[in-house]
């Protein structure tokens, strides 16, 4: 005679209950943050930003909640990214790091501006004094145009100190006793390359304005 036990198929069932709980745990894990934890090989989404690839990257950390308006995307660990510009623009490439806790950043740093092509000046146009011959007294305005500069700065052997921070601009002399030598400094982003060129103006006694 077999004989049953009556709560059988209770325990079964419970068993069966907590294994299925068990195995959802591990699958939920396995798709989400914990998940790259428990299983290293399978590649882990870092952030969804508002850009992806190279424009998030430029930005470094993109937050999860789509920030920022754009078209939202996923970056994943070893995507190619791209670094800030320097002061002339010049970027260098890399790939997106790890950083845990779902972000991430770039590898990639901008080239030092030490590698931005100098300032051009060019003779006459480039930098000039209107006019370039006063009486005593007399005042002129120095005028500068160049490329490849972010900023510059005029300084005369009189203590004359001027500049702009963009590579064109202009100043007043202010009043002028003697003959000054302006000279004229641009560069090319911080510590990168620099141009300079010096002009007189001279100061004629017997000169008149007409």
């Amino acid at each position: 005679m077999i004989i049953k036990n009556p709560r059988g198929s209770s325990v079964a069932q419970a068993v069966f209950t907590v294994f299925a709980i068990v195995v959802a745990v591990v699958l939920t894990a396995a798709t989400g943050g914990l998940g790259a934890a428990l299983f290293g090989v399978f590649a882990e989404p870092l952030y969804a930003g508002a850009a992806t690839g190279v424009a998030c990257a430029i930005g470094l950390i993109c937050s999860s909640g789509g920030g920022g308006g754009g078209g939202g995307g996923t970056v994943y660990a070893n995507d190619p990214c791209t670094s800030p510009a320097n002061a002339c623009g010049m970027t260098n490439a890399g790939t997106i790091v790890n950083n845990g806790n779902g972000t991430g950043s770039c590898s990639a740093t901008p080239p030092p501006n030490s590698q931005c092509p100098a300032p051009s000046i060019s003779p006459g146009p480039g930098f000039y004094a209107t006019p370039s011959t006063l009486g005593t007294g007399g005042s002129a305005t120095l005028t500068w145009n160049t490329a490849n500069a972010t900023d510059c700065v005029v300084k005369g052997d009189n203590g004359f100190s001027g500049g702009s921070s963009t590579g064109s601009g202009s100043a007043p002399t202010g009043a002028l006793s003697q003959t000054t030598t302006f000279t004229l400094t641009c560069e090319d982003g911080a510590g990168g390359p620099k141009t300079s060129a010096s002009i007189k103006v001279l100061i004629d006694p017997h000169y008149k304005e007409i």
